[in-house]
């Protein structure tokens, strides 16, 4: 009965939140919670259970209201957890503080705007600075429209809220595109228009009466808001306890009719073609330099095997024409590539392996161009984290040349006085020799 009577109290529990929030950026989060006893005649210890949304940490709880937290291991979220005494039919308000994580900092935006005008800057060569600039261009607007954005929700706790995780995964692709700026460009320029699929939303109204329905579809896994292009009239929202977007509006229905709704959204389920192909030749340049090799037929074989995988992705994408289908074969598609990868990477490694085809490989792949990509925009992330200044490098790099070189002097200039010194005494010791013996000569002459 006790348990009955519990479990009766928490489904009675009426919870309710109020964000509040100034505009001052990383203010406090006030969450209120209603308790309500429903019982008439008894006085009660209500127990309360809330999750909080995820992303908060422990020192994120400023106040608990009187109640205790835990960590939910399963869902990895923490919960508020307690139980309020109460009156017959009494409520309190419970407040929760927490602090507000879901503001980005504006430096956030001015560091990934820097570090691209910085790798620009790195492209020399004139026939790919035009594509780079391009798509350098459609970072800085992608960034400039979400800092926008944030700036437009700064007062709405409980919107930035549903777009955080999303803004933090494109913030994140923006820096991955960043970061591999030469490469985002080419693949831009030769996927100038990106596929898109239909999401299709269906509802009917099972009775002989006139009803105004709410519908809730929760997003696809891969699906983020950026993805979608459009709506269809529905809102965009996000729930925080299971941390997936979802899409919403009330409609009105006459007696058993049924609708449906197009949502158009990106396919982010498909591997591009251009990247399958472009790791294919990749292994194929690489599996060339081991011909004649001791390691000609395993390379050979993990040539097959990438082929093989490459021709497996871009067959079921053509082969997938429903969503449902496009969303099954993704997981193995993603598996395939992750092979293929695997199996370049451990191509490219048997050149450190085979002394007479490492040079042929660091050429013949590509290497050299993509390192040096690298290599400046490491340096330039070096320099912007503060973790060694430009001035100290260089200033380092000279004292070390001048102390090789002065030691390098010092040691050629001792042999050299050693040789001039050693040959001055041959001579002296050869004209002293020819001395005594002009001498010696002249007395038995004389």
């Amino acid at each position: 009965m006790k348990k009955v009577s519990r479990t009766i109290f928490i489904i009675s529990t009426l919870l309710f939140i109020i964000f509040s929030a100034s505009v001052t950026v990383f203010s406090d989060v006030a969450v209120k919670i209603v308790v309500v006893n429903p019982s008439d005649t008894q006085a009660r210890d209500v127990p309360v259970k809330y999750n909080l949304p995820y992303g908060v940490k422990r020192e994120d709880i400023r106040d608990t209201g009187g109640l205790g937290f835990e960590y939910d291991v399963q869902e990895g979220i923490y919960f508020i957890k307690g139980a309020v005494p109460l009156g017959p039919k009494e409520s309190k308000v419970i407040k929760i503080v927490l602090a507000d994580i879901w503001q980005i900092p504006k430096e956030k935006f001015e560091e990934l705007d820097s570090l691209l005008n910085e790798n620009v800057g790195v492209v020399e060569q004139p026939e790919k600075q035009e594509i780079v600039k391009m798509a350098a261009d459609r970072l800085r607007n992608k960034l400039s429209t979400i800092q926008k954005q944030q700036q437009d929700l700064e007062g709405d706790i409980e919107a930035r809220m549903q777009r955080y995780y999303s803004t933090l995964q494109d913030l994140q692709e923006i820096r991955d595109d960043i970061f591999s700026l030469e490469l985002y460009a080419k693949s831009k320029k030769e996927q100038a228009e990106e596929k898109t699929v239909n999401l299709v939303i269906a509802a009917e109204n099972p009775t002989d009466k006139t009803l105004q329905i709410p519908l809730k579809y929760y997003l696809p896994k891969d699906v983020m808001p950026e993805n979608i292009i459009d709506f269809s009239g529905f809102s965009l929202k996000y729930d925080i306890e299971k941390g997936r977007p979802y899409l919403e509006r009330k409609e009105n229905f006459g007696p058993r009719e049924a609708k449906k709704w197009v949502i158009k959204v990106k396919n982010v389920w498909e591997v591009p073609e251009i990247e399958v192909e472009g790791l294919i030749k990749e292994a194929e340049n690489t599996n060339e330099t081991f011909a004649g090799s001791k390691f000609e037929s395993l390379t050979t074989a993990l040539y097959e095997e990438i082929k093989e995988e490459g021709k497996n992705i871009i067959d079921s994408q053509e082969a997938a024409e429903t969503v449902d289908e496009k969303i099954a074969i993704s997981k193995d598609n993603s598996e395939r590539l992750n092979k293929i990868k695997d199996n370049l990477i451990k191509m490219q490694s048997l050149a450190m392996k085979d002394s007479d085809k490492r040079h042929n490989v660091l050429r013949d792949i590509k290497v050299w161009e993509d390192l040096q990509l690298f290599s400046d925009v490491l340096m330039k992330k070096i320099f912007d984290e503060g973790k060694i200044s430009l001035f100290k490098m260089i200033l380092g790099v000279i004292i070390f040349v001048i102390v090789v070189t002065g030691f390098v002097i010092y040691l050629w200039s001792s042999r050299i006085q050693k040789e001039d010194k050693q040959e001055f005494v041959n001579v002296l010791e050869e004209a002293g020799g020819e001395g005594d013996s002009g001498d010696k000569d002249r007395d038995e002459n004389g």
